[in-house]
């Protein structure tokens, strides 16, 4: 699922010494500063995408763990049976791409390899992918573009905007490709 451009990795230690800009303050100051920190308090685990032939990081995110409050909406998807007042998801804390890639179509592939990780056999019993994308219109149109929805209204004016992709119909539809 990965392009022969990219190879994946575990973030295994501080970043130190890595050339990464994605031209966002607060992403780098993560990635170079709190990323391992939160990894070794196990609160997030981060990914590193290097490109093959030149070895610079293309991308990184960090996944944590994390929840929706169900309402009728999001339960209606649910059999009875299953419903609870919560439903697992993962949430996306970070996603960043490297400024000498915008616009190469890397965002997008990683998004897609991003939900086939945790449709891949799942491993952690998770319904939904979550984003906190910051409230930009190109940010927004992105997460759009790649299958997410709003998660609420109440954030509209807020600096980011909670957003969810359903993971159950992502998976159906690599079952019918025969994908998984």
């Amino acid at each position: 699922m990965l392009s022969k451009h990219l190879s994946f990795e575990r973030l295994s230690s501080p970043p130190n010494n890595a050339s990464f800009d994605c031209g966002d303050a607060d992403l780098n100051d993560f990635f170079y500063q709190d990323a391992f920190l939160s990894q070794e308090q196990l609160l997030t685990v981060t990914y590193l995408f290097h490109h093959i032939q030149n070895k610079d990081i293309v991308a990184y995110f960090s996944v944590l763990n994390d929840s929706i409050e169900t309402n009728n909406k999001l339960n209606r998807k649910i059999p009875n049976e299953k419903r609870h007042r919560k439903i697992p998801a993962v949430k996306l804390g970070r996603l960043a791409i490297n400024k000498k890639y915008h616009r190469a179509g890397f965002g997008s592939e990683i998004l897609g390899f991003i939900k086939y990780l945790f449709v891949y056999k799942n491993k952690t019993g998770c319904r939904f992918l979550l984003a906190d994308a910051y409230n930009r219109p190109g940010v927004l149109a992105f997460y759009k573009k790649n299958g997410f929805d709003f998660l609420t209204k109440t954030d509209e004016e807020k600096e980011t905007r909670a957003m969810k992709f359903d993971l159950k119909p992502y998976e159906l539809r690599m079952r019918e490709l025969k994908i998984l």
